[in-house]
């Protein structure tokens, strides 16, 4: 497996954190992951875009890791939102029962707010 890659944050226009993913969510990718977005809670970011555009593979891990992010940032009346998955992997949020649970979101193309 491919280890998870995590770009750097963009801040978009409308304030959401954009977070481009490559490689599979395994359980150390889960664990970087939470990482992050652990540091973007911590600054007070409570919505963010997660592009799965290059993610081929979510374990269980990833998906308790993603549960998780989804709960704290409702918590904090933020969400995160769901970019580009592929049909392989929303089967799997399907047979999970979790596609009603997540919020997916139509490609858009990143731009910073400096």
């Amino acid at each position: 497996m491919a280890n998870l890659k995590i770009g750097k944050p963009k801040r978009m226009d409308d304030g959401n954190q954009y977070v481009s993913l490559r490689g599979d969510m395994d359980s150390k990718g889960a664990l970087s992951l939470e990482g992050l977005m652990n540091e973007l809670l911590d600054r007070e970011f409570y919505n963010v875009i997660l592009d799965f555009k290059d993610v081929d593979f979510v374990s269980s891990a990833g998906v308790g890791m993603l549960l998780g992010l989804v709960s704290s940032l409702r918590r904090k009346d933020g969400e995160a939102y769901f970019a580009n998955v592929s049909l392989k992997i929303m089967a799997v949020f399907e047979l999970l029962n979790l596609h009603e649970y997540f919020k997916f979101e139509l490609p858009r193309r990143a731009e910073s707010k400096v």
